[in-house]
């Protein structure tokens, strides 16, 4: 894949995490969205092993571009 900011090739890997929220806003004491609150990844606390988040990294950018299709989210296209 090539970056969508610099056009050049990105390198694939994993983005390993624990509990993670992307959401509209900033959370200051969890990671659960509010209700009625727009998110586009909401990872919950893991028991045994990390998240595994198909990712690529661009080595110019340094940017990270995350796939978050298996994940719960509640922002649909329009």
């Amino acid at each position: 894949m090539d970056c969508p900011f610099c056009k050049i090739p990105m390198r694939q890997g994993y983005f390993q995490c624990g509990m993670a929220l992307w959401s509209e806003k900033k959370h200051a004491l969890t990671l659960n969205p509010g209700q009625g609150e727009a998110y586009a990844l909401s990872l919950g606390k893991t028991m045994f092993s990390p998240h595994q988040l198909e990712s690529w990294f661009c080595p110019r950018c340094r940017k990270i571009l995350l796939d978050a299709s298996g994940y719960a989210s509640n922002i649909r296209p329009e």
